[in-house]
């Protein structure tokens, strides 16, 4: 396999303090007549909880502080509220499937705030991921690539987990937070303008811990990366390898005392027994990456070795990136319930990779995760 670009994906580190599916998607958000006005400077527009069930009702509130005598509020599932209250009022809401939204408000066909609530399935006999965005830099077609790769980390995780209750959560140094329940993991994802195409891609990290297993993170993006990665193919690729480094790959291996830094290798139990199918001998260790310093190193398997797998530091554009068993056991290492049988087909190439000049890489940020109480 030969001509395959290489590029260099990072991780959040600081997070080694001790510190899935998501239902069927609900509806896209829904298109609406109205963009571009400007609020007074102490305006608001929020709701209750960013994270529900869609049993649960959400209230959204406003304060505008003009005066204005009437508005519209669009949910962003096809529904919408005319409002006499536009000065300070609020309106209740529920909706009826699992999904991300864009809830807007406008005054005059022109839009004054929108907010992003998720509607989470809380499905207590599988391994939920909820997606949170937390802008509306993503595209709805960027959004959905995030949702399905949640619902194929599901598929991998097979014992759902304790969760946690109620309240809001952001990552320390990090802008953004939600509110709401959790189960079982709740991801916070952004795509803020950073430094234009080619530079830093973004960054990933759980941010909250019960249990030692991480409940809640982020994930951040440069936008012009994300239309360059969506354009090129590779952004399933990315986004799936980023959520696995929130769910404890490379991020957690320090704190679970499976990583050795100095001889960059892993010794987790079922990883090392993964890499003994793979290779037909018996394994004692496996290679980890060597390379790329921090944010790099030491948080994946070796690029030279594994070459194509998802979670190696360096992105094959152009081509396949398997989910293979050794990521699987990785997760098992960290403390999921896993199914083998999610994995895709993968096995060592007999030949070395070729590779090109590396790529752009996703930045490091450090992150002080929170231990919480179970």
């Amino acid at each position: 396999m030969t001509g395959v670009l290489r590029v260099s994906l990072y991780l959040l580190l600081g997070l080694l303090v001790s510190c899935g599916g998501s239902g069927e998607p609900g509806p896209s958000p829904a298109s609406v007549p109205c963009v571009g006005l400007e609020a007074s400077e102490n305006a608001s527009f929020k709701s209750s909880r960013t994270v529900l069930a869609a049993s649960q009702s959400i209230l959204f509130s406003w304060d505008l502080g003009n005066g204005a005598a009437s508005c519209t509020l669009f949910p962003g599932d096809g529904s919408s509220y005319e409002l006499n209250d536009c000065d300070n009022g609020a309106q209740s809401h529920r909706y009826s499937a699992a999904g991300s939204y864009v809830a807007r408000l406008c005054m005059a066909g022109e839009q004054l705030f929108e907010i992003y609530p998720t509607v989470a399935s809380y499905d207590p006999n599988t391994f939920n991921v909820d997606v949170v965005f937390l802008d509306n830099n993503l595209t709805p077609s960027q959004r959905a690539v995030f949702e399905a790769a949640a619902a194929r980390w599901g598929e991998v995780i097979t014992r759902d987990e304790a969760g946690y209750q109620g309240g809001t959560y952001g990552c320390t140094g990090l802008e953004g937070s939600f509110t709401g329940e959790i189960d079982d993991l709740v991801i916070m994802a952004s795509a803020p303008d950073m430094d234009g195409r080619g530079g830093v891609l973004g960054a990933a990290s759980p941010c909250g811990l019960v249990g030692g297993m991480p409940v809640y993170g982020v994930m951040l993006f440069d936008r012009a990366d994300l239309a360059w990665l969506e354009q090129t193919g590779d952004l399933e690729s990315t986004i799936l390898h980023e959520m696995g480094h929130v769910l404890g790959i490379g991020t957690l291996w320090n704190d679970r005392g499976i990583i050795d830094e100095d001889a960059h290798t892993y010794s987790g139990a079922a990883g090392v027994d993964e890499y003994s199918r793979l290779t037909g001998d018996s394994e004692t260790t496996v290679p980890a990456e060597d390379e790329g310093g921090k944010g790099t190193a030491n948080g994946h398997w070796d690029d030279d070795t594994f070459g194509t797998e998802l979670m190696t530091g360096y992105l094959s554009a152009g081509v396949p990136n398997p989910l293979s068993r050794l990521t699987i056991a990785g997760l098992e290492d960290v403390g999921y319930g896993v199914s083998y049988e999610a994995a895709d087909n993968y096995s060592l190439s007999p030949l070395k990779l070729q590779m090109t000049p590396r790529g752009p890489g996703l930045h490091s940020v450090p992150v002080m995760p929170k231990v919480l109480e179970p």
